[in-house]
């Protein structure tokens, strides 16, 4: 009996080192956390501040990975995307997109330019438009939208996900060590074995393509507000250097409807990549450089400025 309770109490202690273990050295058992939505199916819940894996992670009061709207801002960009622009908890805020665009558009029009970037994980086109419509309640005065070859027929489908799957959760884990393993070691063992860690689209058809970017278009023309679109390349199309059928037939509708497009492929290099999407701070860094280049070589945000 007596070696039962010390066993036992051994256990207990080893859990509690590994606890507080994973949480000062790996720093999980917090996460960025989701919210369902009618209009756009999810996006990240407002006003979070958090690290994990020692990455800083905020959002503003709009669900927003940046900083504050500023009222003072001059003039203001506004991005769109999925994973690849938010960067996740493999990125520190200050080194994702928006951050260094907006350091160095303040840098070269030497006034307050504000950056902001609505953004979730697996978001298509038409998530980040039906999130322009129902909940950008400020003045802007770009749209950048950075998105994939993929992404062309990547369509809303509102199959709850929230919660339920573990790339979208709703609340903090309750242990550093089941962080670990649901979403670290869990997701590992289902690929090992073959399943698919993103089978909650199965049984849709997803032939059609986005309306997304035609719904951005027509918003744009709408109200006078320049856009473009950076074509992110996945790896593998990076490596043979041209995109892939879905890319292609992307840059053609673009091109059909006059929508400025930047071609990824001519900026990005092989070891800006984490995986064959996501890319690190050397990839953000290159996407921002190409974003940056395009608007400083237009007159779009020049008005009021006072810049010759």
């Amino acid at each position: 009996m007596k070696k039962r309770y010390k066993y036992s109490f051994v256990l207990v202690v080893l859990l509690v080192l590994t606890e507080i273990g994973l949480r000062l050295f790996m720093d999980i058992g917090e996460k960025p956390l989701y919210e369902q939505n009618d209009q756009f199916e999810y996006a990240l819940k407002a006003n979070q501040d958090l690290t994990r894996f020692h990455h800083h992670y905020q959002t503003n009061a709009l669900g927003m990975r940046s900083k504050p709207i500023n009222p003072k801002d001059k003039k203001r960009v506004l991005l769109f995307g999925d994973s690849v622009l938010n960067g996740g908890t493999d990125m520190d805020q200050e080194e994702t997109i928006p951050y260094i665009l907006e350091k160095a558009l303040e840098a070269y029009f030497k006034d307050s330019i504000g950056v902001y970037a609505a953004s979730a994980g697996s978001w298509g086109v038409e998530n980040a438009y039906r999130f322009l419509e129902t909940k950008i309640d400020f003045e802007f005065d770009m749209i950048c939208l950075v998105f994939s070859s993929h992404d062309y027929h990547d369509n809303m489908h509102h199959r709850p996900v929230v919660g339920i799957q573990p790339a979208w959760p709703s609340e903090q884990p309750t242990f550093a060590i089941t962080d670990l393993f649901f979403n670290g070691i869990w997701p590992k063992i289902n690929t090992a074995l073959g399943r698919n860690n993103y089978d909650y689209l199965e049984g849709f058809d997803d032939s059609n393509p986005s309306p997304g970017f035609n719904l951005f278009n027509a918003y744009a023309q709408a109200n006078n507000i320049p856009i473009f679109v950076y074509i992110h390349p996945e790896q593998k199309e990076l490596e043979i250097n041209d995109f892939n059928w879905k890319g292609k037939t992307l840059i053609e509708n673009l091109d059909q409807n006059n929508i400025l497009n930047l071609n990824g492929l001519k900026t990005e290099v092989l070891d800006g990549y984490i995986d064959n999407v996501h890319v690190n701070n050397k990839g953000h860094l290159l996407i921002a450089t190409a974003i940056l280049n395009y608007i400083t070589s237009t007159d779009q945000l020049r008005t009021t400025l006072n810049i010759n």
